[in-house]
């Protein structure tokens, strides 16, 4: 509902009302008025702010008074357009902005669509027959009007709302029912509130608290609506192919006549079918890809399998106002098209990657978690382990191999006769090595390098901690030779200061660096024989 209360048309329609209601009383020529309610409305467009919205809304009104003084014959289209014109010809900039195109791609809609969708209710006899003298009939045609209209704007919209925000409601149409009437009338209220306190501050005060009484009633159903299951579905899945499939089928479907209506619903199916056929091809490979997130100072990795298996290495931290699963993981997995994780390795866990670790828990598919033996005494605590009982949780108490004779295998490096706290990974596929590393102290990384392999390529370190000598030992990093070392790290503070050094001193000696905090994700992509960065900006 948020286009409802941006300051766009309805308010230049009140601003105009006003205008003309003061003109009445001043004796000029009619073109004269137009040109002051010009004058006028452009210092409201600046008077609030100049968003894409009141910019269009303000050409618009203004070239269809003009039209009123040229005594020309107004097209809404040529309006539209010259409005966008203006805007891009002052800004260019602006037809990258979101407020931009939901403004025009909404109008747009409403004006192209809405008359085809009249004219298919006025196909129904009950829909013609309406007697529109009589309450009854104003109300249905009234609110039919309203859920239409807001359709209208969604079906224009509805791709490019799921491009931008990964989001498409569906609730909003129920909920515009009332949202649409009750905001109007709160903005005719709030116009009247500034006029009446002319002459009577008591008088505007009681409209005021009558409005402030309304609108917290529409804001208390909105949140309501917004609370219900399915409100909204999430379209990570959506991208630019997608974009060009649905507009050439609502092309097709709004052109369409009751002779041909037949062959182009058999063409918008093939057209379904060829778009799902083609998505899930281009899915298909033989490459696996690494993705190394943002997570602050803690690590999150994804790796994905060409057979549509999904594992996690860490999942983040967090601070008192900050999960990194929230913010980063879980929207990125989405995105990809992650339904859930098929393993999820915790190589350590301290407390605040604990409190990350139940938020992605509570908030994303997990199927299995595999952690050191470390950690075992703080999951049997009956609390924490109701919140972890629909996941299969193993503890690590020795080394072990996963998929041993597949095309893949992972490696699991622990002693559990030392009591340490970290564990580190190795993910092997084809001749291609990638080791997570995450030592919390000089104990930690002198047994991570007493396990390091030799036997496979080892292509990306995963450095432990944010980056630091302290965790990742010259001794352990020598020995590995990775060909890159990727490290987290916040830019702030003490951290960023040790990684910064740790980073240069690496480069200096000839290694590749990565910070996740500076590229927002490293990605690589291997066929088990070579592995390649992906320039994924």
């Amino acid at each position: 509902v948020a286009h409802i209360i941006a300051v766009s048309g309805l308010n230049v329609a009140y601003i105009l009302i006003i205008i003309w209601a003061v003109l009445m009383f001043i004796p000029v020529k009619q073109n004269y008025k137009i040109f002051i309610s010009i004058i006028l409305l452009v210092f409201y467009m600046n008077l609030t702010g100049n968003t894409p919205s009141i910019i269009r809304a303000t050409i618009m009104a203004s070239v269809f008074l003009l039209a009123q003084v040229f005594e020309r014959k107004t097209n809404s289209y040529n309006i539209i357009s010259f409005a966008a014109l203006i805007i891009l010809l002052i800004d260019p900039r602006q037809l990258f902005d979101a407020g931009f195109i939901l403004s025009f791609s909404a109008i747009l809609s409403i004006v192209v669509l809405y008359p085809k969708i009249d004219e298919w209710l006025k196909g129904f006899k009950w829909y013609a027959e309406l007697n529109t003298e009589k309450m009854t009939g104003k109300t249905i045609k009234f609110i039919l009007g309203l859920f239409f209209g807001t359709l209208a704007a969604q079906i224009g919209t509805l791709p490019i709302t799921a491009i931008m925000f990964k989001k498409i409601s569906i609730v909003s149409l129920a909920a515009n029912l009332f949202a649409i009437p009750l905001s109007n009338i709160t903005l005719a209220i709030g116009f009247i509130v500034i006029i009446v306190s002319l002459f009577s501050s008591w008088l505007a005060s009681v409209f005021a608290s009558f409005n402030i009484v309304l609108m917290f009633l529409q804001l208390k159903a909105i949140e309501f609506c917004a609370k219900l299951d399915y409100a909204y579905f999430e379209t990570y899945f959506v991208d630019a192919v997608f974009l060009l499939v649905y507009f050439t089928i609502i092309t097709i479907l709004f052109t369409a006549s009751k002779r041909n209506i037949i062959p182009r619903a058999i063409i918008v199916f093939a057209i379904s079918l060829n778009f799902i056929i083609y998505s899930s091809l281009a899915e298909q490979t033989d490459k696996v890809k690494l993705t190394y997130m943002d997570a602050g100072n803690s690590n999150s990795t994804l790796i994905k399998l060409p057979q549509g298996t999904y594992i996690l290495i860490n999942a983040g931290g967090s601070t008192d106002k900050y999960f990194s699963a929230e913010r980063n993981i879980i929207p990125y997995l989405r995105r990809e098209g992650v339904g859930s994780i098929d393993l999820l390795f915790i190589n350590s866990l301290n407390l605040n990657e604990f409190k990350n670790l139940l938020y992605f828990v509570k908030h994303f598919d997990v199927n299995r978690i595999i952690m050191p033996a470390y950690y075992k005494p703080l999951f049997e605590i009956q609390s924490v382990n109701g919140k972890f009982k629909d996941v299969k949780i193993d503890f690590i108490v020795e080394p072990i191999i996963i998929n041993k004779q597949g095309n893949f295998r992972l490696y699991v490096y622990y002693n559990s006769e030392l009591k340490g706290e970290t564990m580190m990974t190795e993910f092997v596929y084809g001749e291609q090595s990638f080791i997570f590393s995450d030592s919390y102290n000089a104990l930690d990384d002198y047994i991570s390098t007493a396990y390091l392999p030799h036997e496979n390529a080892l292509m990306v370190l995963k450095a432990a901690g944010s980056g630091s000598f302290d965790y990742n030992s010259a001794d352990f990093i020598a020995r590995a030779e990775p060909e890159f070392i990727v490290i987290s790290s916040s830019d702030k503070g003490r951290k960023k200061a040790e990684s910064d050094l740790f980073k240069s001193a690496l480069e200096e000696s000839g290694y590749t660096v990565f910070k996740t905090s500076e590229e927002g994700a490293i990605i690589f992509e291997t066929d088990g024989y070579v592995t390649n960065r992906v320039m994924w900006r």
